[in-house]
């Protein structure tokens, strides 16, 4: 309600049914936690409206197909918000790595460094916060994204996780995540921390004719060649 009055929207709602019925709606952007994403989206596929929805699409992927069948189903059109997909640095290291540039792929590192301020002052019952696995299903879409569309599904993984922060109402949190994997010959490493300390997001691609490096943060890319 202060955000419609602050930028005159003249409509508010509190019901999306309610908007639904009242509003010739062409699209509905989808904020609400992973898990009720197939609940929504289907609720606005439904009205006969086209549903653009935060990543994941759906926390499982049984729901996931489901609400693509649904759409198909109903002729409308469902996209994911993977906005860091079109970082006009990033889509250069992507057309490095699709030309053969950097020749074979050895490497691939993608670094999440930034602070979440919600383990310090909640609101603890929010979905991510519920089961140490939904920070996964929260924030690390992005580089989860990033990987398969540079190089595909992994062949193999390894997760270890540590500082573990205890929560109120019983919940448990871990600051850091390594995970670790092969696609093939190549090697495959994604680290996550969410402690207080200095902010970095990155990938790092290194190759057999040069290296390619997406900083996020500074919105720059660098690539270095024999």
């Amino acid at each position: 309600k202060q955000f419609a009055d602050m930028k005159g929207i003249p409509n508010v709602y509190f019901d999306l049914g309610e908007m639904l019925a009242k509003e010739n709606l062409d699209v509905v952007h989808v904020l609400t936690p992973p898990n009720i994403h197939f609940q929504t989206a289907s609720q606005i596929l439904d009205a006969g409206v086209d549903a653009f929805i935060e990543k994941p699409l759906c926390h499982t992927q049984v729901l996931c197909q489901e609400l693509r069948n649904k759409a198909a189903a109903l002729g409308r059109t469902i996209g994911v918000s993977h906005n860091f997909l079109y970082v006009p640095a990033y889509e250069q290291l992507v057309e490095d790595v699709k030309s053969g540039r950097l020749g074979r792929i050895d490497q691939v590192e993608i670094v999440w460094n930034r602070d979440l301020g919600l383990i310090r002052s909640g609101p603890f019952g929010a979905w991510m916060l519920q089961t140490p696995k939904n920070i996964l299903f929260e924030v690390c879409p992005h580089s989860f994204a990033h990987l398969n569309h540079l190089i595909g599904q992994p062949d193999k993984i390894v997760v270890d996780t540590c500082d573990r922060v205890d929560l109120p109402r019983g919940l448990e949190f871990y600051r850091q995540w390594d995970i670790r994997g092969w696609k093939g010959n190549t090697s495959i490493r994604l680290r996550f921390s969410f402690i207080d300390g200095y902010p970095e997001y990155y990938i790092h691609v290194r190759g057999t004719n040069g290296a390619g490096h997406v900083d996020f943060e500074n919105n720059t890319y660098t690539r270095q060649e024999h």
